[in-house]
């Protein structure tokens, strides 16, 4: 069986650069619908208010090219389900066009 989660979310990020370090932090908010199915039979479909927070932090190489790596979890109400509240780490290489 699988499990498909999405989320439509918007939010606030917060960061301050020190040199070539800007650490940051994210609070989201929004809607989520979550699915979940067996041999591509549906079997059931959930909605809730999902909210989710994180942080992270990015090594600047040059004014274009960075490297980040990051922290973020959600919090979904399933009502009689119980909360689910799955994580994601991540890391990669940013490019910013000034």
């Amino acid at each position: 069986s699988t499990v498909a989660e999405n989320v439509l979310s918007g939010g606030i990020k917060l960061d301050r650069r020190y040199g070539r370090f800007v650490p940051y932090g994210t609070f989201l908010a929004g809607r989520g619908i979550i699915q979940l199915r067996n041999n591509s039979a549906f079997v059931s479909q959930n909605s809730s208010l999902v909210f989710t927070y994180g942080g992270g932090a990015e090594l600047l190489f040059s004014s274009h090219f960075g490297t980040f790596g990051e922290f973020q979890s959600s919090h979904w109400n399933l009502g009689n389900s119980g909360p689910l509240t799955p994580y994601l780490i991540g890391a990669g290489v940013a490019f910013h066009y000034n």
